[in-house]
């Protein structure tokens, strides 16, 4: 039996490189021997490309592997320029293309796409760098209740995510995080249960389907989950979700509706707030962390998949090219 030659791309420019890392060592580790050969792709933080351990030109990867195994998370793994790339070299990858990985990175469109669709989604406003935040500070707050959520157009992982209460603490909030982001988005605080929703493609029915649900339970002082709760094991996560069925059954029929119109593959998550007000998609993440511990490792053993037969499933459907 030929084994395939899978390139496991990690690391990478964004402030997510700690995590892109962890996702590749699940993926090198999860990788059946007898099925693969695995070569890690790192890209350092500079940008610079290595291929177990040697520097590498892109190219000579792409000669070597018969498909990419895409670690990366944030800027330039998941906003569509690694896609770009991939596909202009023509080889097979992991994940979604180009615009519905740009379009879900962007949580500015990604809203105006649920919107578009009636998917039901916290009130917001986004706010880009040089405009008159002031002025932008005095529309939100006549058109939203207070307290807001404050967080970048395209940071994942709730990097830089802020919870506001009062206009002075929204402009200035504004203003600082518009010093090291181009635009961020101010949005509704809805208060109630934070919930992830895992979808995956079907490999021969096209037909795409959810897994069990789970949720987020924050320390009791934190108004929302932050990257230190979320990667320092102070939140915990319970799949499957203690939800009821007919609820359950909404944020996963939302979910998946989420994932096909905008068009993402092979897999994604959807965060969810379930609120007495009713159920609201926040946004998708399109490359969706592997690590131990991960919402997605944890949702696939509720779901009864082990890793290793899961990254097979992955790569199988990239090398398809569905």
């Amino acid at each position: 039996m030929q084994r395939t030659r899978v390139g496991v791309l990690r690391g990478g420019v964004s402030s997510e490189y700690e995590v892109s890392l962890k996702t590749g060592d699940a993926v090198l580790y999860g990788l059946s021997s007898d099925k693969h050969i695995a070569y890690d792709i790192l890209i350092t933080k500079d940008g610079q490309w290595h291929m177990n351990g040697l520097p590498v030109r892109p190219e000579k990867v792409i000669r070597n592997v018969d498909v990419i195994f895409n670690s990366l998370h944030g800027e330039y793994g998941e906003d569509g320029k690694i896609q770009q790339m991939l596909e202009a070299l023509n080889v097979p990858y992991t994940g979604s293309r180009i615009v519905p990985s740009a379009v879900a990175m962007n949580k500015d469109l990604s809203k105006k796409c649920f919107e578009f669709y009636g998917i039901q989604t916290p009130k917001s406003k986004t706010i880009k760098r040089g405009e008159d935040v002031l002025q932008a500070s005095n529309f939100i707050f006549t058109k939203m209740y207070a307290p807001y959520i404050v967080k970048p157009v395209s940071e994942g992982s709730s990097l830089g995510v802020r919870v506001v209460r009062s206009f002075e603490n929204l402009v200035s909030v504004v203003n600082e995080t518009l010093e090291k982001n181009k635009a961020l988005l101010v949005e509704e605080y809805i208060q109630g249960r934070e919930v992830t929703c895992a979808v995956v493609d079907g490999l021969e029915s096209n037909k795409t389907f959810a897994l069990p649900l789970l949720e987020i339970i924050t320390p009791d002082n934190d108004e929302i989950l932050s990257y230190e709760a979320r990667y320092g094991g102070k939140a915990m996560k319970v799949s499957p979700a203690n939800i009821e069925q007919e609820r359950t059954q909404t944020i996963q029929r939302m979910a998946v509706d989420a994932h096909t119109k905008v068009g993402l593959r092979h897999f994604s998550t959807a965060d969810f707030i379930v609120s007495s007000r009713g159920v609201y998609l926040l946004e998708l993440n399109s490359q969706p962390g592997l690590s131990e511990g991960s919402s997605m490792s944890t949702i696939l053993k509720a779901g009864g998949f082990e890793m290793p037969e899961f990254l097979d499933y992955l790569i199988e459907l990239a090398l398809l090219r569905k």
